[in-house]
C-alpha cells in the first residue's frame, strides 16, 4: 500500500498520527481530502479531524545522499517483523531490513530513480540493542523487535554501494521496515552514528629496543 502509519501519540489538540505517503500523488490527495471536520476511522475507532494535515518532511527521489557515509544507525520505534510465508520472524537481519527498504523504494519511485539490488554482504552489524515483543495483529500472533542497530560497510566496499545503502537508510523513516507498516509496525527513525571504537594496543606484542 502507498502509505505507512504511526500509532497515535499525545498532542495538545488531542492525538496525532503521522502518515507517510509514498508518492507525491497520494500526498496531494491526502492534503485535499483530510480537511478539518472530516471523519476518519482508525481501526475500530471513528474520530473527527480538528485541523488539516501538516507536512513535516519530504524526500526527493533524485537528491544524492550525504557523501562519504560508511556507518548508519536505525532505531526501530515500534515492533518490527518480517513475514516468512505464514509465519513472522523478529530477527534484526541487515539483509531483511535493506531488502524490505529496496522493495518499497522500487515499488513507489519513478522509473528513472529505481535502484539496483543492494549488496547486503557489504555491511556488518557493529552494535545491537533490541527487545523482542509478542503482539496480535488481525488475530495473528506476531513477534517483533524494537531498539537500535548500528552498522557499517566492510573494508574495501565501493563508494557506489555505500551511497546506495545511504539512500535506503534515508527512505526508512518514510516507508518503515518489514510487515504491517500500514498498522503502525516497523516505524523507523535514523539517528546520528558514532566512531567505531579503536582496538586496544596489544601489550603482548614484542617491542624493538
Amino acid at each position: 500500500k502507498p502509505y505507512t502509519l504511526t500509532p497515535a501519540s499525545a498532542d495538545p489538540a488531542g492525538a496525532a498520527v503521522q502518515v507517510a505517503t509514498l508518492d507525491d500523488t497520494r500526498a496531494a490527495h491526502l492534503i485535499r481530502v483530510a480537511t478539518t471536520g472530516h471523519q476518519i476511522r482508525l481501526g475500530r475507532t471513528r474520530t473527527t479531524l480538528t485541523r488539516p494535515p501538516r507536512r513535516v518532511d519530504r524526500l526527493d527521489w533524485a537528491a544524492p545522499p550525504a557523501g562519504g557515509r560508511r556507518a548508519w544507525v536505525l532505531r526501530f520505534v515500534t515492533p518490527t517483523t518480517f513475514r516468512r510465508g505464514n509465519t513472522f520472524t523478529p530477527t534484526p537481519s541487515l539483509h531483511s531490513i535493506l531488502t524490505s527498504l529496496h522493495r518499497t523504494w522500487n515499488t513507489h519511485a519513478p522509473d528513472r530513480c529505481r535502484l539496483p539490488q543492494p549488496d547486503t554482504s557489504a555491511v556488518q552489524l557493529t552494535d545491537i540493542d533490541v527487545t523482542s515483543h509478542l503482539l496480535h495483529v488481525n488475530q495473528v500472533t506476531v513477534s517483533g523487535f524494537t531498539g537500535r542497530l548500528r552498522f557499517t560497510t566492510i573494508p574495501d566496499t565501493p563508494a557506489s554501494t555505500a551511497e546506495l545503502i545511504s539512500r535506503l537508510v534515508a527512505w526508512a523513516p518514510f516507508a518503515g521496515v518489514g510487515a504491517y507498516t500500514t498498522r503502525g509496525l516497523g516505524v523507523t527513525r535514523t539517528e546520528p552514528t558514532w566512531p567505531a571504537p579503536r582496538r586496544p594496543a596489544d601489550d603482548t606484542a614484542p617491542a624493538r629496543r
